[in-house]
């Protein structure tokens, strides 16, 4: 089995999706960007390196630009990845120096937009996203979900694994604690 990197973070906050289109409702929309602000704040390296969001369609833009301003510095560089058909007078992906970058997202339906990412993310920076962070659930049809160093999220299904390597220097939570409602089996 391929040893996972991935530090899995789940928060009863982020249990439930955000639903479409996430404008339509207001308060609803506020309150994840606070969550996941918080839960960067706790995460991430916000003090000693840029932080560096990723996203996709309108959706990841709105979040992106909500979550940054709920940050308590103005050190962060949101990229948008264009949908196909989507055009802008904004050029190619960058990135600088030792940014650490976040994919941010409503939630997570078929992976298209994470794995969409991540693959343009490595063509161009030779390297995959730190963290992850979505409401609802995080599946297997996220392919790279072993590459991302952190993934927040309401819950997961993935291979359970639970290790620590002191050669990659990652603890992985075992992803054990599934609930009955989470499985469908209540």
């Amino acid at each position: 089995m391929e040893e996972s990197k991935t530090k899995f973070i789940t928060d009863s906050r982020l249990e439930i999706e955000m639903k479409y289109p996430i404008g339509k409702n207001m308060p609803n929309l506020i309150f994840y960007c606070d969550v996941m602000a918080q839960l960067i704040r706790e995460h991430a390296p916000i003090n000693d390196r840029r932080l560096h969001f990723l996203c996709r369609g309108s959706s990841g833009a709105i979040l992106a630009g909500i979550v940054a301003s709920r940050l308590p510095h103005n050190n962060v560089y949101i990229t948008h990845f264009k949908k196909p058909g989507e055009y802008s007078h904004a050029g190619e992906f960058m990135c600088e120096g030792d940014d650490y970058f976040i994919v941010i997202d409503d939630f997570m339906a078929s992976g298209t937009t994470l794995n969409t990412i991540c693959e343009k993310m490595l063509n161009v920076a030779y390297q995959f996203p730190d963290m992850l962070i979505v409401s609802g659930n995080v599946n297997s049809s996220f392919k790279y979900h072993k590459e991302i160093e952190t993934i927040i999220c309401g819950s997961y299904y993935i291979e359970p694994v639970a290790e620590y390597s002191e050669n990659s220097g990652y603890y992985v939570e075992a992803a054990t604690e599934m609930t009955e409602n989470w499985l469908g089996n209540s």
